[in-house]
């Protein structure tokens, strides 16, 4: 006589219990997931935004300290700054005596409509010693916020205006910029907001 096996299955609160736990588990790596794209999301959208602040600064303040106070203009509604600079081929220009010798003025403006801050040259007709704001050129500031080069984008703000810093109480030029970005699956934007 053959032996009897006694094959035994599942009953069905074991499947269904078994069947609970599995979709707990799921859901919760699931949870965890979305949970560690989102941050990384946000710090990406941050990393970005961060980045494009520090290339306007960086580029501002290498611009800003090589020039003086008698050139700068402010553009309306603090959007604008243009500014000398000797500066000729990476080099830094000097007359016979020793002084800068005027080669352009830098005009850095921001676009509300593009979202972007943008840098433009404009060479003066004859390289000079006399520091003057812009408008000696014959053009109002206003006549030069067009043909820039980008130096940043999703700035959503931007203003430059002259402080003064005690003791001393000298004009320090400074810039303010708010950059904000959306990301992919969101209606809310990050926001990142520098000065310097």
């Amino acid at each position: 006589m053959k032996p009897i096996s006694i094959h035994r299955a599942f009953t069905l609160p074991e499947v269904l219990i078994s069947a609970c736990l599995l979709g707990l588990l799921v859901a919760a790596i699931f949870a965890i997931y979305r949970m560690g794209a989102s941050a990384l999301m946000r710090t990406n959208a941050a990393t970005d935004l961060v980045r494009s602040n520090q290339a306007v600064l960086s580029r501002f303040s290498r611009d800003a300290e090589q020039t003086v106070y008698d050139s700068v203009t402010i553009g309306p509604n603090n959007r604008s700054v243009a500014f000398l600079s000797a500066v000729y081929d990476t080099d830094f220009q000097v007359d016979a005596s020793g002084q800068p010798l005027w080669q352009k003025y830098v005009v850095i403006y921001h676009d509300p409509a593009s979202r972007e801050v943008l840098r433009r040259e404009v060479p003066l007709a004859t390289p000079t010693t006399t520091a003057a704001p812009i408008a000696t050129t014959g053009t109002n500031i206003t006549g030069y916020l067009n043909a820039g080069r980008r130096l940043a984008s999703d700035i959503y703000d931007c203003s430059f205006f002259l402080d003064s810093q005690p003791p001393t109480n000298e004009p320090l030029l400074r810039v303010s910029l708010d950059a904000r970005k959306r990301r992919y699956g969101r209606s809310d934007e990050e926001r990142v907001s520098l000065e310097g």
